[in-house]
């Protein structure tokens, strides 16, 4: 027997404190392995468990900067395809409107919102998860974790030491475990970035590259990749950049709440 597992990332807030992580390892191209995550949360884990651990699933909520003045977006597109692809998360990517302004400072509260959302309607389901793992640090979750630890699931927090925001990481009695911390694994979670000749999977071109994923496209291959398109789902309208070429098309959010319906009804 296992505890179910989800873990739930909340890339903005990711993205922001990650100088920290660097700061601590002290090398300026330090930069992490999200595969790794889910090993030092499993090892957390089953040092304050009795039991195996299972991580069922890890969600990956990002943004997306638009009309953003000198942006380019390839190097972000190629993260998320990175995380989606290479790690195996579900990501949910919110786009930010900048409205060709340099100097504008968008709000958007999507990406909250949907994690929140996406935690509490699993916690609902009672077989999807026993164990919310949360990277986070907005103390605006707390209403969400209090909800989720009404429901009976267990809460585990995941922080960084050196970020100034303590309000949420203190608030232990929140929380169903001490609180893993990334500082603490800055060499487990190291991305290996080494220089090595890599053969393109379409040209057959050999190129110098740092990049370790199973599959690997040459610069100019990945440069008029026409793969991956917009797609309009079948069922809610909502776009969605997929390499699916059959002429109906439904998007993850639709598939996911398709079989969850089943899976439910099977029960």
């Amino acid at each position: 027997m296992s505890v179910k597992t989800h873990v739930y990332i909340d890339g903005s807030w990711m993205f922001h404190n990650k100088r920290y992580l660097i700061e601590a390892y002290g090398e300026e191209d330090y930069d992490i392995d999200y595969k790794k995550i889910s090993l030092i949360i499993q090892e957390h884990l089953l040092n304050n468990l009795t039991i195996d651990v299972d991580i069922v699933r890890t969600y990956f909520y990002g943004t997306m900067p638009v009309n953003k003045p000198g942006f380019s977006p390839s190097k972000q597109k190629a993260f998320y395809k990175y995380l989606k692809e290479e790690c195996y998360f579900v990501t949910d990517v919110f786009e930010v409107d900048y409205q060709e302004d340099e100097l504008s400072k968008p709000q958007n509260n999507s990406l909250p919102i949907a994690l929140a959302s996406s935690l509490l309607y699993n916690a609902g389901l009672n077989t999807s998860y026993d164990i919310a793992a949360i990277a986070l640090g907005d103390p605006d979750y707390i209403s969400m974790i209090k909800r989720a630890r009404m429901l009976g699931k267990r809460i585990l927090l995941i922080g960084i030491k050196q970020t100034p925001d303590t309000r949420l990481r203190t608030r232990t009695a929140l929380l169903d475990y001490p609180v893993l911390y990334l500082d603490d694994h800055l060499e487990t979670l190291k991305l290996d970035r080494h220089e090595h000749f890599r053969q393109c999977m379409s040209c057959g071109n050999e190129e110098m590259t740092n990049w370790h994923g199973a599959d690997f496209y040459c610069s100019d291959c990945r440069e008029n990749d026409s793969r991956a398109q917009l797609r309009t789902c079948n069922n809610c309208n909502k776009e969605e950049e997929t390499t699916w070429t059959e002429p109906y098309y439904y998007c993850f959010d639709c598939r996911e709440s398709y079989r969850k319906s089943q899976n439910t009804f099977n029960l």
